[in-house]
């Protein structure tokens, strides 16, 4: 996830950005160190140098777990899914090579369906990411079921990558 979609959410708890070096940055939210990150895992000219020499044409970008967990609030959770999205889409808009993924904030349902609609229709994004059930619903639950009418009706894939619960030491 590139560190400028922080910066278009509209939040007082959305965390903040602080460079390390050229090469990394650490997030912090709540003041709580969250991960650090290189700069090569949102860089596309550094990404497209990458997958020339190892001889790949085209690579997915799957939204890391760290910042999109699900025990962040509606508010913040809605927030940091519509800001990641848009970034997302704008950052691959007309190059061929990328692929982006979606993530939802699924404890707020509705939301998570509207974004999932927003993301197909508007934002051109094909795909989408879940971090594994939240709170004590499962994947496999009658309250998921919203959103996996709305993939099967676009035909979009889900790649499910279950994440740490949140709160936990992820230094």
């Amino acid at each position: 996830w590139p560190i400028e979609f922080v910066d278009r959410v509209d939040h007082p708890a959305k965390g903040r950005i602080d460079w390390i070096d050229g090469k990394t940055v650490a997030f912090h939210r709540d003041g709580r160190l969250v991960h650090n990150f290189k700069t090569s895992r949102w860089d596309l000219a550094e990404r497209k140098a990458a997958m020339d020499a190892e001889g790949f044409d085209v690579q997915v970008l799957i939204p890391d777990n760290r910042p999109f967990l699900y025990e962040l609030g509606d508010a913040l959770g809605n927030a940091m899914a519509r800001a990641f999205n848009d970034y997302a889409a704008e950052a691959v808009k007309g190059d061929g090579r990328f692929i982006p993924v979606a993530w939802l904030y699924l404890p707020d349902m509705r939301a998570a369906v509207k974004e999932m609609r927003r993301c197909v229709e508007e934002l051109g994004i094909r795909a989408v990411k879940l971090t594994g059930g939240y709170r004590d619903c499962d994947l496999d639950e009658e309250p998921m079921w919203p959103l996996y009418e709305v993939a099967e009706h676009y035909g979009i894939p889900i790649l499910v990558h279950p994440a740490a619960r949140a709160f936990e030491d992820q230094t």
